[in-house]
């Protein structure tokens, strides 16, 4: 901790801190990526131990804009000599860069490929309504043994999504995202990609702590149908049956409903189901120029 200066009252059975808009900086090389800036920080923090008990500290109304978010936290933590910290602690934020939201992922919290997934997720957009709970021993997080809690659920807005490698992003999101332990499943109320509307779209990873993730797509786009053309010629789908989209010249618009489950790991599969519904469109075969 570096620049931090403040109040403090304290005795051999513990002691309380006030912070008044205090400005510092967090550094954590086991655990942050990089030095974390802490401004505006108000609150209090105190803490107590009775004889050879358990220390334990606990967060009043911490709040502070934390690498540029709005946070705010309250808890406690209870340490026993010897065992992992056991936390109880809910977190509050807001951001309006959602692009720095991975200098607050702690290193280390999922395998290599994983974790740079989640670093790499938003190019874009703001985050609303955030909150974290964690409630555990931290030596068990995330928790995947049932031994503790840890959820994370926000709404995001106008984001553009770096989903999956080799697929187009998805622009002007706005959705709901929730962690549930080792799960992340986004909803996505609305989205673009590659010009087509998507609506009831799902992704859902449903382990972020293994190696060979599984990353699950559902959804219907909708638009002209050379957007749809579009996507087939940016996408792995282009290798599949749906090249043949490739061929045709298609007017109006057309619905195609998808379901994709993608290997994010090298040599992971790129499974696409889907079909393209069509509604009194014209479609031409272009080598053999028939239309119907």
């Amino acid at each position: 901790v570096d620049g931090l200066s403040f109040e403090m009252k304290a005795n051999g059975g513990g002691g309380h801190v006030e912070f008044d808009d205090d400005a510092f900086t967090l550094t954590d090389d086991a655990h942050l990526l990089a030095p974390l800036a802490i401004e505006q920080m108000n609150g209090a923090l105190s803490w107590r131990r009775q004889g050879d008990g358990p220390l334990t500290a606990r967060a009043q109304r911490l709040r502070a804009r934390v690498a540029g978010h709005r946070v705010g936290l309250d808890g406690s933590l209870e340490h026993v000599a010897g065992q992992a910290p056991v936390v109880d602690m809910s977190a509050r934020f807001a951001a309006d860069d959602a692009t720095r939201i991975h200098a607050l992922l702690p290193i280390h919290l999922m395998p290599g490929h994983g974790e740079e997934w989640a670093r790499h997720l938003f190019d874009s957009g703001h985050v609303e309504r955030g909150r974290v709970i964690v409630k555990g021993p931290l030596d068990h997080f995330p928790f995947t043994d049932k031994s503790g809690e840890f959820s994370a659920d926000f709404a995001v807005r106008d984001a553009t999504l770096h989903y999956a490698p080799l697929w187009p992003p998805a622009i002007n999101v706005d959705g709901e995202l929730a962690i549930r332990g080792a799960e992340l499943k986004l909803d996505i109320t609305r989205g673009t990609i590659s010009g087509a509307d998507i609506t009831g779209a799902h992704i859902v990873l449903p382990n972020m702590g293994v190696h060979q993730r599984m990353l699950k797509v559902t959804g219907v786009a909708r638009g002209r149908a050379a957007d749809a053309i579009t996507l087939v010629r940016d996408s792995p789908l282009k290798n599949g049956r749906a090249a043949r989209m490739t061929e045709l010249d298609i007017s109006g618009d057309v619905e195609v409903p998808l379901s994709m489950n993608l290997g994010l790991y090298p040599g992971g599969p790129h499974e696409v189901e889907g079909e393209a519904r069509f509604n009194g469109n014209r479609i031409t075969e272009l080598k053999q120029n028939l239309t119907l």
